[in-house]
Protein backbone atom coordinates (compact mmCIF):
# COMPACT_ATOMS: atom_id res chain seq x y z
CA UNK A 1 0.00 0.00 0.00
CA UNK A 2 2.89 2.33 0.80
CA UNK A 3 4.49 1.58 -2.58
CA UNK A 4 1.23 2.35 -4.40
CA UNK A 5 0.91 5.55 -2.36
CA UNK A 6 4.40 6.64 -3.40
CA UNK A 7 3.79 5.94 -7.07
CA UNK A 8 0.31 7.44 -7.32
CA UNK A 9 0.52 10.21 -4.68
CA UNK A 10 -0.55 12.90 -7.16
CA UNK A 11 -3.71 10.98 -8.02
CA UNK A 12 -4.41 10.20 -4.37
CA UNK A 13 -4.34 13.85 -3.35
CA UNK A 14 -6.84 14.65 -6.10
CA UNK A 15 -9.42 12.53 -4.27
CA UNK A 16 -11.93 14.27 -2.00
CA UNK A 17 -10.59 14.76 1.54
CA UNK A 18 -13.54 12.79 2.90
CA UNK A 19 -12.32 9.61 1.17
CA UNK A 20 -8.75 10.17 2.30
CA UNK A 21 -9.89 10.60 5.90
CA UNK A 22 -12.08 7.48 5.80
CA UNK A 23 -9.21 5.48 4.28
CA UNK A 24 -6.76 6.70 6.91
CA UNK A 25 -9.10 5.90 9.81
CA UNK A 26 -9.88 2.45 8.37
CA UNK A 27 -6.18 1.69 7.95
CA UNK A 28 -5.41 2.77 11.51
CA UNK A 29 -8.23 0.59 12.85
CA UNK A 30 -6.92 -2.41 10.93
CA UNK A 31 -3.35 -2.06 12.21
CA UNK A 32 -4.27 -1.01 15.76
CA UNK A 33 -3.94 -4.57 17.20
CA UNK A 34 -0.39 -4.78 15.87
CA UNK A 35 0.53 -1.40 17.33
CA UNK A 36 -1.09 -2.33 20.66
CA UNK A 37 0.92 -5.55 20.85
CA UNK A 38 4.16 -3.54 20.62
CA UNK A 39 3.08 -1.20 23.41
CA UNK A 40 2.01 -4.10 25.62
CA UNK A 41 5.32 -5.89 25.17
CA UNK A 42 3.87 -8.90 23.36
CA UNK A 43 6.73 -9.34 20.94
CA UNK A 44 8.14 -12.63 22.27
CA UNK A 45 7.84 -14.45 18.95
CA UNK A 46 9.48 -11.54 17.18
CA UNK A 47 12.55 -11.85 19.36
CA UNK A 48 12.91 -15.60 18.71
CA UNK A 49 12.49 -15.35 14.94
CA UNK A 50 14.71 -12.34 14.32
CA UNK A 51 18.18 -12.97 12.94
CA UNK A 52 19.44 -10.32 15.38
CA UNK A 53 18.30 -12.39 18.39
CA UNK A 54 21.30 -14.67 18.02
CA UNK A 55 24.46 -12.73 18.89
CA UNK A 56 27.38 -12.96 16.53
CA UNK A 57 30.84 -11.44 16.73
CA UNK A 58 30.88 -9.97 13.28
CA UNK A 59 28.47 -7.54 11.59
CA UNK A 60 29.60 -9.12 8.33
CA UNK A 61 27.76 -12.27 9.42
CA UNK A 62 24.49 -10.32 9.61
CA UNK A 63 25.00 -8.61 6.26
CA UNK A 64 25.94 -11.90 4.58
CA UNK A 65 22.99 -13.76 6.14
CA UNK A 66 20.46 -11.09 5.24
CA UNK A 67 21.71 -10.80 1.65
CA UNK A 68 21.68 -14.59 1.28
CA UNK A 69 18.08 -14.78 2.53
CA UNK A 70 17.05 -11.79 0.42
CA UNK A 71 18.38 -13.17 -2.86
CA UNK A 72 16.99 -16.64 -2.12
CA UNK A 73 13.54 -15.12 -2.74
CA UNK A 74 14.51 -14.64 -6.39
CA UNK A 75 16.17 -18.00 -6.92
CA UNK A 76 14.70 -20.23 -9.64
CA UNK A 77 15.22 -23.08 -7.21
CA UNK A 78 12.98 -21.38 -4.64
CA UNK A 79 10.34 -20.06 -7.03
CA UNK A 80 10.01 -22.98 -9.44
CA UNK A 81 11.74 -26.14 -8.19
CA UNK A 82 11.92 -26.69 -4.41
CA UNK A 83 9.99 -23.87 -2.77
CA UNK A 84 10.83 -22.77 0.75
CA UNK A 85 11.62 -26.25 2.08
CA UNK A 86 8.63 -26.41 4.43
CA UNK A 87 6.22 -29.12 3.23
CA UNK A 88 3.30 -27.25 4.81
CA UNK A 89 3.74 -24.31 2.42
CA UNK A 90 4.16 -25.95 -0.99
CA UNK A 91 3.83 -29.35 -2.61
CA UNK A 92 6.94 -31.55 -2.26
CA UNK A 93 9.73 -30.76 -4.74
CA UNK A 94 7.80 -27.86 -6.21
CA UNK A 95 7.90 -24.11 -5.76
CA UNK A 96 4.87 -21.86 -5.67
CA UNK A 97 5.00 -21.68 -9.47
CA UNK A 98 5.11 -24.41 -12.09
CA UNK A 99 8.36 -24.97 -13.95
CA UNK A 100 6.55 -23.99 -17.16
CA UNK A 101 5.94 -20.55 -15.61
CA UNK A 102 9.70 -19.95 -15.76
CA UNK A 103 9.36 -19.31 -19.50
CA UNK A 104 6.66 -16.70 -18.92
CA UNK A 105 8.67 -15.19 -16.06
CA UNK A 106 11.79 -14.71 -18.20
CA UNK A 107 9.77 -13.19 -21.08
CA UNK A 108 7.81 -10.93 -18.71
CA UNK A 109 10.98 -9.77 -16.96
CA UNK A 110 12.59 -8.99 -20.30
CA UNK A 111 9.51 -7.00 -21.37
CA UNK A 112 9.27 -4.85 -18.24
CA UNK A 113 13.00 -4.12 -18.33
CA UNK A 114 12.73 -3.17 -22.00
CA UNK A 115 9.70 -0.90 -21.35
CA UNK A 116 11.59 1.17 -18.80
CA UNK A 117 9.94 2.98 -15.91
CA UNK A 118 6.22 3.56 -15.99
CA UNK A 119 3.65 3.30 -13.20
CA UNK A 120 3.13 -0.45 -13.51
CA UNK A 121 6.78 -1.33 -13.88
CA UNK A 122 7.83 0.98 -11.05
CA UNK A 123 5.31 -0.80 -8.82
CA UNK A 124 6.82 -4.17 -9.77
CA UNK A 125 10.41 -2.97 -9.25
CA UNK A 126 9.65 -1.45 -5.84
CA UNK A 127 7.76 -4.55 -4.74
CA UNK A 128 10.67 -6.77 -5.78
CA UNK A 129 13.03 -4.48 -3.89
CA UNK A 130 11.14 -4.11 -0.60
CA UNK A 131 8.77 -7.06 -0.12
CA UNK A 132 11.44 -9.71 0.63
CA UNK A 133 12.97 -7.60 3.42
CA UNK A 134 10.78 -8.75 6.36
CA UNK A 135 11.31 -12.42 5.57
CA UNK A 136 15.04 -11.80 5.06
CA UNK A 137 15.38 -10.62 8.64
CA UNK A 138 14.19 -13.93 10.14
CA UNK A 139 16.14 -17.08 10.92
CA UNK A 140 14.59 -19.09 8.06
CA UNK A 141 16.08 -18.76 4.63
CA UNK A 142 12.78 -18.30 2.76
CA UNK A 143 9.33 -18.69 4.23
CA UNK A 144 6.32 -18.11 2.00
CA UNK A 145 4.15 -17.53 5.07
CA UNK A 146 6.23 -14.45 5.87
CA UNK A 147 6.40 -13.17 2.34
CA UNK A 148 3.08 -13.92 0.62
CA UNK A 149 3.03 -10.43 -0.85
CA UNK A 150 6.16 -11.41 -2.81
CA UNK A 151 3.85 -13.46 -5.00
CA UNK A 152 2.20 -10.27 -6.33
CA UNK A 153 5.12 -8.91 -8.41
CA UNK A 154 6.22 -12.36 -9.58
CA UNK A 155 2.66 -13.17 -10.68
CA UNK A 156 2.49 -9.85 -12.52
CA UNK A 157 5.74 -10.64 -14.34
CA UNK A 158 4.53 -14.14 -15.25
CA UNK A 159 1.20 -12.69 -16.45
CA UNK A 160 2.91 -10.08 -18.61
CA UNK A 161 5.08 -12.77 -20.22
CA UNK A 162 2.16 -15.18 -20.74
CA UNK A 163 -0.05 -12.45 -22.19
CA UNK A 164 2.68 -11.40 -24.62
CA UNK A 165 3.40 -14.95 -25.78
CA UNK A 166 -0.28 -15.84 -26.22
CA UNK A 167 -0.89 -12.66 -28.23
CA UNK A 168 2.12 -13.49 -30.43
CA UNK A 169 0.82 -17.02 -30.98
CA UNK A 170 -2.63 -15.73 -31.88
CA UNK A 171 -1.23 -13.43 -34.57
CA UNK A 172 1.28 -15.90 -36.02
CA UNK A 173 0.60 -17.98 -39.10
CA UNK A 174 0.61 -21.67 -38.21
Amino acid sequence: IVILGIIFYKDIFKLPRKYLFISLVTGLLIISPVIASFWQGKVGRLTTLSIFSYPQDSPIFYVNSILHRYFNHFSANTLFIKGDGNPQHVAPNMGPYLLLDLIFFVVGLFLIIRQGLNGRNLFIYLCLLFLPLPSSLTIESVNFERSPSMLIPTLLIISIGASYLFKKRKHSII
